[in-house]
C-alpha cells in the first residue's frame, strides 16, 4: 500500500514517535551495559600459573639461626658450585661472579696470614722509633793529604782511622782531632777496626789481624806525627805482617766489618751480613754461624753488646737485635747528596762516623744514640 507521509499528518507523527522511542530505548540499554562508574574501578589481578613440578613455592620458609661454621661451609659450597658451573661457561656472568668471589676469598686469607706473620715474633717489640732521621754534628779533624778513610774506631780519647792500606792515629787537641804518631801500613784494604780484649784488631780483605802482634806499642804511642806534608802519609810504619790471625770465609767483596769479643760481623757487596766466630787457634778460618740479608749494601757497622748498627748505601741506619736478628728500628741517615758513610764507631753515649764524598774532604760526625725499644740480652 502506498501512502504519502506528511510531517503534519497524524500517521507520520505516530511513526516518528515510535521510532524515536525505540532508538532512545536501545541507546539507554547500551549505556547501562558499557558504562563503568569511576568508583567501581579496581586494579587488574594477574594470577600466576602454579605447577608442583617446575615452580618453586612462593611462601618464605622460617629461617633458622645458622652457626658461623655452617654459614662458612655453605658459602664455600656455593662458591665452588659457581666456579664449577662458571668454568663450563667461561663467558657467562656466573663465571665472572665466581672469579670475584675467589679473589675476595684469597684477599681475606692473605690478610689473615699477613696479620699472623707480622704479629708473631714481634710481640712487645717496637719496630718504629719516634726518631725518623739522625742529625749529625761535624767534629773538626785535620786529615793528612790524600787520606780517604775506609774504617774507624774510637777508644780512650783516641781515634784510629784506616784509609785503604794505612792506619793513622788521631787525638783531640785544643780545637780538633789531629794525627799522632807514625802511620802503619796494613795488608789489603781495611774495612773494619775494632777493640777486642783491649787491643786493636784490623779486618781487611786479606783477613783478621791483631795489630799488637806486629807492634804492641803502636796504639799507645803519642810521639808527634810524621804523616805531615804533601806526601807524609807515604811514610808508613812497620810492615812485618805475618799470616792473618784468621782468614775470611768465601764471600763477595768485603764492604764493612766489625768485631766484639769472639764474634766477628762481615758485610759483603751481595747485601749479606754474616755473624762469624773467631777460631781458637791462630791461622784458622772464621766460622760463619748466621747469615742475614739486608735491603742494601752495608758500608759501615758497629757491633755493641746488644745491638748491631749498620749504615746502608741507601742512606739508612738500621738497628738490629743480636739476640733475634729482628730490626729494632730504621732511620734516615740524613747524609749529603753523593756521600757515603764508610766507618762507624762510638762510646757509651754517642755514635761516631766518617763520611766521604767525591771532591770533598772527609767529615768526622757525631750524634747521640737514637732511642730504641727495650734492648736484648748481651751476646
Amino acid at each position: 500500500v502506498a501512502f504519502d507521509c506528511f510531517s503534519e499528518s497524524v500517521f507520520c507523527k505516530d511513526v516518528m514517535r515510535a521510532s524515536s522511542e525505540k532508538i532512545n530505548a536501545v541507546t539507554s540499554s547500551c549505556q547501562r551495559v558499557w558504562r563503568v562508574p569511576p568508583e567501581t574501578l579496581k586494579p587488574t589481578v594477574y594470577r600466576r600459573r602454579e605447577s608442583s613440578l617446575s615452580d618453586p613455592q612462593l611462601h618464605a620458609p622460617v629461617k633458622e639461626t645458622v652457626s658461623y661454621r655452617a654459614s662458612f661451609v655453605n658459602q664455600a659450597q656455593a662458591l665452588w658450585s659457581d666456579l664449577r658451573h662458571g668454568l663450563e661457561r667461561p663467558r657467562s656472568l656466573q663465571f665472572w661472579t665466581a672469579v670475584l668471589h675467589t679473589l675476595f676469598l684469597l684477599s681475606m686469607i692473605s690478610a689473615v696470614i699477613m696479620r699472623f706473620e707480622l704479629g708473631s715474633g714481634t710481640e712487645g717489640v717496637q719496630i718504629n722509633s719516634r726518631w725518623t732521621s739522625i742529625s749529625w754534628t761535624t767534629m773538626p779533624a785535620e786529615w793528612p793529604a790524600f787520606f780517604q778513610p775506609t774504617a774507624v774506631e774510637f777508644t780512650d780519647g783516641q781515634l784510629f782511622v784506616a784509609a785503604d792500606g794505612v792506619v793513622q792515629k788521631f787525638q783531640w787537641s785544643t780545637q780538633s782531632f789531629a794525627p799522632v804518631g807514625q802511620a802503619m801500613a796494613v795488608p789489603g784494604t781495611a774495612r773494619g777496626l775494632s777493640l777486642v780484649d783491649g787491643q786493636l784488631v784490623l779486618i781487611s780483605d786479606e783477613g783478621y789481624f791483631d795489630i799488637r802482634a806486629v807492634d804492641a806499642s803502636w796504639t799507645s804511642s803519642t810521639s808527634p806525627s810524621t804523616s805531615v806534608g804533601a806526601l807524609g802519609i807515604l811514610d808508613a810504619g812497620p810492615e812485618s805482617w805475618s799470616a792473618p790471625n784468621a782468614s775470611l770465609p768465601s764471600i763477595e767483596r768485603l764492604s764493612a766489618a766489625g768485631a766484639l769479643g769472639g764474634a766477628v760481623i762481615l758485610a759483603s757487596s751481595d747485601r749479606m751480613l754474616r755473624l762469624c766466630r773467631r777460631p781458637a787457634s791462630p791461622a784458622g778460618q772464621l766460622e760463619v754461624l748466621l747469615e742475614l740479608p739486608t735491603t742494601g749494601e752495608v758500608t759501615a757497622l758497629r757491633l755493641d753488646a746488644t745491638v748491631l748498627w749498620a749504615v746502608l748505601r741507601t742512606r739508612e741506619v738500621m738497628a738490629i737485635s743480636l739476640e733475634s736478628g729482628e730490626t729494632l728500628a730504621q732511620f734516615d741517615a740524613n747524609l749529603p747528596s753523593g756521600a757515603t758513610m764508610v766507618g762507624l764507631t762510638g762510646n757509651n753515649s754517642h755514635l761516631v762516623g766518617v763520611i766521604v764524598r767525591e771532591g770533598y774532604e772527609p767529615r768526622l760526625v757525631i750524634t747521640p744514640y737514637p732511642e730504641l725499644p727495650s734492648a736484648t740480652v748481651e751476646l
